[in-house]
């Protein structure tokens, strides 16, 4: 049976563990490159949800929730993006039969898209895409 999150609704994903809402508070220092990007990736998602290029504020001005956008971009790295158990098993078993480690085999997989993109085009699965078949190129 799937675990449940805090509101009650059953995990699909490849979480192990459920969260029990106990925060760390952790000090990490990163290069200023990936600070940007993860500026840069907090106000993408920003604007995605709806919010108003007038509503963020500006850099320096006060801080996007970085926190949230640094735990969104670890928790979908450790799940797998949020794919259904039955599909994380999978993945891990290729990955397991690779000797890959979790970084190595998101490496792997990309470096496998990126084969088909340079064969058939990008966004050639896409679906109304010209040529596009069911399932082509997919890792």
């Amino acid at each position: 049976m799937p675990s449940k999150d805090k509101g009650g609704e059953p995990r699909r994903t490849g979480e192990s563990t459920p969260r029990t809402g106990e925060k760390a508070v952790l000090s990490v220092r990163m290069p200023m490159e990936l600070a940007i990007f993860i500026q840069e990736e907090a106000r993408a998602r920003a604007l995605a949800a709806g919010v108003s290029e007038k509503e963020l504020p500006e850099p320096g001005e006060r801080a996007l929730n970085l926190t949230r956008m640094v735990n969104t971009i670890l928790d979908a790295f450790r799940t797998y993006f949020n794919l259904p158990v039955v599909l994380v098993e999978r993945l891990e078993a290729d990955r397991k039969a690779l000797k890959l480690s979790r970084l190595e085999y998101f490496q792997h997989v990309v470096y496998m898209r990126s084969e088909a993109v340079m064969k058939n085009g990008p966004g050639f699965d896409k679906s109304g895409a010209p040529g596009a078949k069911s399932g082509a190129g997919r890792t």
